[in-house]
């Protein structure tokens, strides 16, 4: 089943003690872009979500937020001395060039504004994990379910688009023996113009000659295997790239019918077939 590489999923829990949200948003991207914003997080949380969306949702510039409010500290906050010694340090090396300047309480104040150095106090427990571990787990199935949804609607475009130009295909043996015949006769007129003295038995060997090199069975053969071999690869999993080399395929046969055709008809089928594959091409483009 086809999967867009556009989501979205979001999960929310809430009791007594606590409150968390989980948005994921996922947008197109040839590979994987994510980011994660979850204060306080340590290594080993992090590096669980980014496995777990790595294996999950393969590839996509993907946006990972996760909220965590413990109600029964709300209102405190403490001091970050780290960060706050770093300003204070840096701060007091640059004013080192103006001896003038004493009023310490006033950088004080100034350094309780910076980023970071006021933070909240809460700290999250074990049992906070987990239920953010399940939140987070709600929130990726919700964004995969998304995202096949917008698969389906994809693959139902595709298969309208491969629909109309294997017709077209289907259409072009229509006007091939009035191509034939036209290209016989525009040898004979080009002979007779010329006053070229020819047997018969080498005109018409030199027509043979010139019908086979403008022959167009091939590329209909190869380009109605690539319509059929396109079909068969949307059912696989994470099928975009491959699909993406498929389209470019069947653009080579499409151009290569057109560059040989030397009909009107035939042209103007080449053109919507055209058409059609940049339909497809745009739409592969979001497929995982």
């Amino acid at each position: 089943m086809l999967q867009s590489m556009t989501g979205y999923g979001k999960a929310i829990f809430e009791n007594e003690n606590q409150k968390i949200e989980i948005e994921i948003k996922s947008l197109n991207s040839k590979t994987l872009d994510l980011k994660i914003k979850y204060p306080n997080i340590t290594g080993e949380q992090e590096m669980f979500i980014r496995n777990i969306i790595s294996e999950k949702l393969n590839h996509g510039k993907i946006d990972c937020n996760i909220n965590v409010i413990c109600k029964n500290n709300k209102g405190k906050f403490k001091i970050n001395e780290n960060v706050f010694d770093k300003y204070y340090n840096q701060i007091n090396k640059v004013l080192e060039k103006y001896d003038e300047f004493s009023d310490k309480n006033s950088i004080y104040q100034s350094l309780l504004l910076l980023p970071e150095i006021i933070e909240s106090e809460e700290q999250e427990t074990e049992d906070s994990w987990i239920q953010t571990e399940k939140t987070f787990n709600i929130a990726m199935e919700k964004i995969i379910k998304f995202r096949k949804q917008e698969g389906e609607a994809i693959a139902k475009s595709l298969l309208i688009s491969l629909e109309k130009i294997s017709f077209f295909l289907t259409e072009v043996p229509d006007y091939e023996l009035e191509r034939t015949d036209g290209l016989k006769q525009k040898l004979r007129k080009l002979f007779e113009e010329n006053q070229l003295l020819i047997d018969s038995d080498r005109l018409e060997s030199e027509m043979i000659y010139y019908i086979e090199k403008f022959d167009i069975s091939e590329e209909k053969s190869r380009l109605a295997n690539h319509l059929k071999y396109f079909k068969e690869t949307m059912k696989e999993e994470f099928c975009g790239k491959k699909l993406s080399f498929i389209s470019q395929e069947m653009g080579r046969e499409i151009n290569t019918l057109g560059s040989k055709a030397n009909h009107f008809e035939i042209q103007r089928l080449v053109v919507l077939m055209k058409d059609e594959l940049e339909k497809i091409k745009e739409q592969v483009l979001n497929i995982l």
